[in-house]
């Protein structure tokens, strides 16, 4: 009995047997019951089977070198910012202001100082806003009695501007954001109008020399928008 019957293989006589890559033997051409047996089977190989899940992802590389482009051109200019607009105004205390500042009158500031010569004086305690906009409002002034100082636009006091002292000599002073809403509007610095008292500018204030120097109440406007 052949080694293919005592396995109980059946086959023909034409039938051939090989020897596949691993050294195991497989009946090729002809087989009645597809059977294997031990490092024997018949016809066929098992089908494929289904493809495996993805494996975990490789670590990244290693960053490559840099480029060694050249430099690009510089960019145009930007446009130039808004300008701004300043002016300074001041009086000599005591000769540009001897006398007192009623209630609803305005400090006298009759001389220019630096300027960019678009706020301009319109006269000696009246002033020309020329643009709508945000503008910066600081003045000072050396009073004698107690009293207030504010900011009046076309003549009406600008009610969270108004600033006092007590009745000891310092200064009354101030800086102030003002929004105006008007073109060419007109600002001054005035003593409010409800008040009993008139304000005078203290002549020569703190001067203690055989010769007095005077000093200044100043005015300065700026326009920040």
């Amino acid at each position: 009995m052949s080694l293919f019957t005592e396995k109980g293989i059946n086959f023909d006589n034409k039938a051939s047997i090989k020897v596949d890559e691993c050294g195991k033997l497989y009946y090729k051409e002809k087989c009645k019951d597809r059977t294997y047996f031990d490092d024997l089977k018949c016809c066929e190989r098992g089908r494929t089977g289904a493809t495996g899940p993805r494996g975990p992802g490789g670590a990244t590389g290693a960053t490559g070198p840099s480029g060694e482009g050249t430099q690009g051109d510089t960019g145009a200019t930007g446009p130039s910012g808004a300008a701004i607009n300043y002016s300074e105004f001041y009086a000599f205390v005591p000769s540009d202001d001897p006398d007192p500042i009623a209630p609803g009158a305005a400090v006298s500031f009759p001389n220019s100082g630096e300027t960019n010569g678009v706020i301009l004086p319109i006269s000696d305690t009246e002033f020309n806003l020329p643009n709508v906009g945000v503008y910066q409002v600081s003045f000072q002034a050396s009073v004698t009695e107690g009293g207030q100082l504010g900011i009046s636009l076309f003549g009406t006091l600008v009610d969270n501007t108004v600033v006092g002292r007590n009745a000891r000599s310092n200064q009354i002073s101030l800086t102030k954001l003002v929004r105006t809403a008007n073109v060419d509007t007109n600002l001054s610095i005035i003593n409010p109008p409800n008040n009993f008292t008139s304000l005078t500018l203290t002549l020569n204030a703190g001067s203690t020399g055989e010769v007095l120097t005077p000093v200044v109440a100043n005015l300065v406007i700026v326009q920040i928008a």
